[in-house]
């Protein structure tokens, strides 16, 4: 197929982690859109305040929801996010084959041709982006590491914060040595199953276990920031965290849907939070340029593999 890779996020990094770890995609029709999930893009541009407008936003999807629908706040996100609601998720593929048809969508047959539709085509460019989620969740546990995280959630209980300061320097316990083991645990995360141990617990068995050592401090903070929505300081540079959900609707599953969820970053003014934007995205980003998309679409119709319409089921 022809395509290009830029330099800036590739640097033979593709390479180096599709040997080991799973690979996620994303097709964007424009070169200059940013990875920038739907939610922070409102809320950049117009300052809504975060946690009421999600809320408004979640309540009104909910009441057009289906009894099989999730139960839990963070599993809808998902959902919303599928059914283009805006969410702090950015959705992306276990398959390449699903982002090309996003990025060349405007060269697929199911398009109607029209003097609008040559236009639309004329000025696309189609960029597949390729990310390392494993290698994105080891960043997440790099920064969470960092003194803010920490003194933030242990909320001037000096014990506390000391006990996960010197956890957390155990990677290899908590993180790393996981999917060296063992292929099938892969470093991926999955909030539901962190919120239910949770709630098995109670919360102050959850707390006590993680300063007893006998519970994940990296699952303990996930659940801080990412499902109870802590308030994340952009100087901590904490990028969002690759999630895999449960399948909810047909539409994710025909889709091979995954999650990058944004943690509710403290919004400054000037502050980029675009995945491409975060200190460590040459480590776990690539970004490919596709310079031919009309052979490539052709290439994909000639294969049966570009019937964008098959994507989307009713549920």
């Amino acid at each position: 197929m022809a395509c290009k890779k830029e330099g800036r996020y590739v640097q033979n990094n593709t390479q180096r982690f599709a040997q080991r770890f799973p690979l996620w995609f994303r097709g964007h029709e424009q070169q200059s859109w940013k990875l920038l999930p739907s939610l922070l893009r409102l809320k950049l541009g117009e300052n809504l305040a975060a946690e009421v407008s999600e809320d408004f936003l979640r309540h009104s999807f909910l009441a057009r929801g289906e009894l099989n629908m999730p139960t839990r706040s963070y599993d809808w996100r998902a959902v919303q996010q599928h059914f283009g609601a805006p969410t702090y998720n950015l959705d992306w593929s276990e398959g390449y084959v699903v982002a090309l048809r996003f990025a060349l969508k405007q060269f697929n047959d199911d398009v109607e041709e029209s003097i609008e539709q040559e236009m639309r085509k004329a000025c696309c460019e189609p960029v597949l982006w390729v990310l390392s989620p494993v290698v994105l969740n080891s960043c997440v546990y790099d920064r969470l590491c960092g003194e803010g995280p920490i003194e933030q959630l242990a909320v001037g209980d000096k014990l506390l914060c000391q006990g996960l300061s010197k956890q957390m320097e155990d990677k290899t316990r908590w993180f790393s040595a996981a999917f060296c083991r063992h292929q099938e645990v892969n470093g991926l995360i999955n909030l539901s199953a962190i919120n239910l141990e949770r709630l098995e617990m109670g919360q102050q068995k959850f707390d006590s276990l993680v300063k007893k050592e006998l519970y994940n401090p990296f699952f303990w903070m996930i659940a801080q920031f990412f499902i109870d929505g802590v308030q994340v300081q952009a100087r901590w540079k904490v990028p969002p965290l690759a999630i895999i959900p449960p399948y909810h609707t047909k539409r994710i599953e025909k889709q091979r849907g995954v999650f990058t969820q944004f943690p509710a970053y403290k919004l400054e003014e000037g502050t980029d939070f675009a995945m491409e934007r975060h200190a460590d995205a040459t480590k776990y980003l690539a970004k490919i340029i596709l310079n031919d998309p009309e052979r490539i679409a052709w290439e994909l119709n000639m294969s049966g593999e570009n019937q964008l319409s098959a994507m989307f089921p009713d549920h």
